[in-house]
């Protein structure tokens, strides 16, 4: 029992977010990890949002959220969204649109006793961009749905 709870005390997130021009919902990914980097759970969900901040600050929330039920006293958020962590650092200006998602996230991170934004490579995150982008594509009207371009993983194999 107490291994659980010590691994649990800190957690790494990776988060993503998916919005398509014109839509109205964006698709959400969070993969979250142990100390060790195996993966603990995965969520996928859509949110009504048009602006990919908002989107990635509800990835963000999403994964918070969780981590503290999962009892996380420490958690490292990644994101590929550049502009969220520069507002989370208070480098970045935040839009009046923004400012609700925004104070939301800083009172979740208030609850660890340790929480940082970090950047990730986008080659990094595949996992939370790619569940960002099935959570997104399930929701879609028809026609709408775009391929994901990912790139292709060095696997070694001949």
């Amino acid at each position: 029992m107490a291994r659980d709870v010590e691994s649990k005390q800190l957690l790494y997130a990776m988060t993503s977010a998916y919005t398509a021009p014109e839509g109205e919902i964006a698709g959400i990914g969070v993969v979250i990890k142990a100390a060790r980097h195996h993966t603990l759970r995965k969520i996928a969900a859509t949110v009504p949002a048009q602006d990919r901040v908002i989107a990635a600050y509800e990835a963000i929330s999403a994964a918070l959220r969780e981590a503290r039920e999962m009892g996380a006293r420490a958690l490292i958020v990644y994101t590929d969204c550049e502009t969220v962590i520069g507002q989370l650092n208070r480098t970045v200006r935040v839009e009046p649109g923004q400012l609700a998602r925004h104070l939301e996230a800083r009172s979740l991170l208030n609850q660890f006793h340790r929480a940082e934004i970090a950047p990730v490579s986008p080659g990094q995150n595949d996992a939370a961009r790619l569940l960002a982008f099935e959570a997104w594509e399930q929701e879609a009207p028809d026609g709408n749905a775009r391929q994901l371009d990912l790139p292709l993983a060095f696997t070694g194999t001949g």
